[in-house]
């Protein structure tokens, strides 16, 4: 957005930082009085819904503590010995005096578990529950019923408490009392003897006083509404809508179906859906765990009302201020700009007259504005001495062009004379270059020479350390061989000491037979069979001794082969040995030869190197000389440049020595 206005611009800038200002600040109260407006709210349906809960809580507990009496009643009149009720009809008397004080309640039931009534009632009906029932008709008359059933087997009622061994509620049912369809529940106790579950005693109560709670509600100007859930989440209270009764509440209200297990269990919860607030308020009672919850309903309209009228209130003052202030800055703003409109105009004087340097403005206020004047007089009197040297220096720089100009020309005319020389050294350089190159190629022909016959060296030493290689692998085969055929030798020698031990045996063998063909001649008839014997035995001796004589003689000459090969092998051994040093001596002459070959190819490539170095040094040398030349041709042409430059700048010197002279200013001392 552009401002042609000091004024304006102060306005509008002023105007919209106070709006800023101004926005902020009824944002930030209406934020604070609808958060104020939330939490009043929900502390306040908070509390209404808790004291409704407690209220719910204290008549739900006065009828549970009624039941837990009967309960101990009907307990005590189980016969500890016989395990069988004694007085049926103190039982329906207690029941029905019960009923008959408390006009609020529909019926009494208590019911035994099979045969617990006494043996001439239980032969009449065996492997029955007991029965006892007092209710009432159509016009409030007390009626009895005890009909035999199997009917708590089954029953939610009686099956609840019984199971658990605590209280219970069932959830909200339908009956015709009196004519017409009441909403009941029934809340029963087990009835505990000796620690074992004998039966179960209960009431029914209509839940119309519960309806007639929530209708009662006239919280928050009577727009709240409340809602009373039974312990399954069946509503049995709803102020309004009296036709949703029995109906569960997770079928209607999706938040509620969503957090059901967790407000059932007794979480207290509180949230906004659908444009309404929502409080929870569970409470227990009895002695069974389950809750009864109450529910506070407030539409958002209806809590944030008191804070959209203080919201609108400090709009419409805001707008009020704003206005104000805008006349107010608008008045300010002439203060401010009427002073800068005056410099203005002082200063058009000056640009649009005759450019007279010489006006200045007067100081009219010790304020900012002031200070422009000051520093408009400070720029004038700059430029007035800027101007004053320009002219000056104007005919400086006419002077100076047209000897620039004579000197450019004198300037070509030697560059044009250095052109030509330059020319003569370029052709000297080059046929430098060209010997150059060729000692350059000699030099690598000898070079690549000396690097075959390196290879070739190379190559027969390679050859001779391999030779090397396979003598000294013979050597240490050769050494093996020594050194099993001395092993031979031991074992073979140790096989001749075994067959002397041998030896040793057949002659004593010998002996014992011999011995024993003696024994068995003084035996004479009965040492035959043994005499027999002991000449085998004899013989094998011999045998044995002839066969360890043989094993001798060719031990001894095994032991003689081995000897003999042993120094067969010294032999060759020695003779391997020397061929190994003289392939040696061989290696290190060719080594000696590769290290020449190196040291002559190094040489021959060192004066490679230096040729080409040479070269390349000519080549530039010769590059060096035609960048002068053309750096020469390019400076004659500059030459001829700068002389038109400088006629170029004697014009225009005198042009701005015009444009100078249109200004006035004070004449020099």
């Amino acid at each position: 957005m552009k401002f042609k206005s000091v004024r304006t611009k102060f306005v509008a800038w002023s105007s919209l930082a106070l709006v800023a200002s101004l926005t902020v600040a009824t944002t930030f109260a209406g934020w604070k009085a609808w958060s104020d407006a939330q939490s009043s709210a929900t502390e306040k349906a908070i509390k209404i819904a808790l004291t409704t809960s407690n209220t719910i809580k204290g008549a739900l507990d006065n009828d549970m503590g009624t039941v837990r009496t009967l309960a101990d009643f009907a307990a005590s009149a189980v016969n500890t010995q016989t395990n069988r009720i004694d007085s049926p009809e103190l039982i329906k008397q207690t029941l029905k005096s019960t009923l008959e004080t408390n006009p609020g309640y529909v019926g009494v039931w208590l019911n035994y578990e099979p045969n617990f009534l006494p043996t001439n009632q239980t032969e009449k009906a065996p492997d029955t529950y007991a029965n006892f029932y007092w209710s009432r008709d159509d016009t409030g008359k007390l009626i009895y019923t005890d009909i035999a059933t199997n009917e708590p087997a089954t029953a939610d009622y009686y099956q609840q408490p019984y199971k658990a061994g605590k209280d219970a509620a069932t959830e909200p049912y339908e009956y015709e009392v009196g004519g017409k369809t009441v909403l009941m529940a029934s809340f029963a106790t087990p009835i505990i003897k000796n620690n074992k579950t004998v039966g179960v005693i209960g009431i029914d109560i209509p839940l119309d006083n519960l309806q007639q709670l929530a209708s009662a509600c006239d919280a928050f100007d009577g727009s709240a509404k409340m809602v009373i859930l039974s312990p399954g989440g069946h509503i049995v209270g709803y102020k309004d809508q009296p036709d949703l009764l029995n109906t569960n509440a997770a079928d209607i209200n999706e938040e509620f179906k969503l957090n059901k297990d967790r407000i059932l269990a007794g979480e207290s919860m509180n949230w906004q859906a659908k444009g309404l607030l929502q409080v929870y308020a569970p409470t227990s009672f009895g002695r069974g765990g389950q809750f009864s919850t109450t529910i506070i309903a407030v539409p958002e309209s209806v809590i944030l009302a008191p804070a959209k009228a203080a919201l609108l209130k400090m709009i419409g003052l805001g707008l009020l201020c704003l206005i104000a202030a805008s006349f107010l800055l608008y008045y300010l703003g002439g203060k401010i700009a009427n002073p800068i409109k005056q410099v203005v105009d002082g200063m058009n004087d000056i640009s649009q007259g005759d450019g007279d340097l010489t006006k200045r403005l007067a100081r009219q206020t010790d304020d900012e504005v002031g200070d422009l004047a000051d520093a408009f007089n400070t720029f004038a009197e700059k430029v007035h001495d800027i101007i004053a040297q320009v002219t000056e220096t104007t005919q400086q720089v006419a002077s100076a062009a047209t000897q620039i100009a004579s000197s450019s020309e004198e300037i070509a005319q030697g560059m044009s004379e250095q052109s030509a020389q330059v020319t003569e050294v370029s052709s000297a350089i080059e046929e430098m270059s060209a010997s150059i190159t060729e000692v350059a190629t000699r030099s690598n022909d000898a070079h690549e020479n000396s690097n075959k016959a390196k290879s070739t060296a190379v190559t027969g030493s390679d050859i001779v350390s391999q030779t090397i290689q396979g003598i000294e692998q013979i050597a240490s085969d050769a050494s093996q061989v020594g050194s099993l055929i001395g092993n031979l030798g031991s074992q073979a020698q140790r096989i001749g000491e075994i067959i002397v031990v041998i030896n040793d045996i057949s002659d004593q063998t010998n002996l014992l037979a011999l011995n024993a063909a003696i024994e068995a001649a003084r035996a004479g008839e009965h040492g035959r069979g043994f005499a027999v014997v002991a000449d085998e035995v004899r013989k094998l001796a011999d045998r044995t001794t002839k066969a360890t004589d043989d094993i001798t003689e060719l031990i001894g000459n095994i032991q003689q082969g081995t000897n003999d090969a042993i120094t067969q092998m010294d032999a060759s051994k020695g003779n391997v040995e020397r061929g190994v040093q003289t392939a040696t001596d061989a290696g290190s002459s060719l080594s000696e030869i590769i290290d020449g070959a190196d040291n002559v190819s190094s040489l021959i490539q060192t004066i490679a190197a230096a040729a080409e170095q040479q070269s390349a040094a000519a080549e530039e040398i010769s590059s060096n000389i035609q960048s002068i030349s053309a750096v020469t041709a390019q400076s004659r042409e500059g030459t001829d440049q700068a002389a038109q430059a400088a006629n170029h700048l004697s014009e225009k010197a005198d042009q701005l020595k015009q444009l100078v002279s249109q200004f006035k200013i004070r004449e020099a001392a």
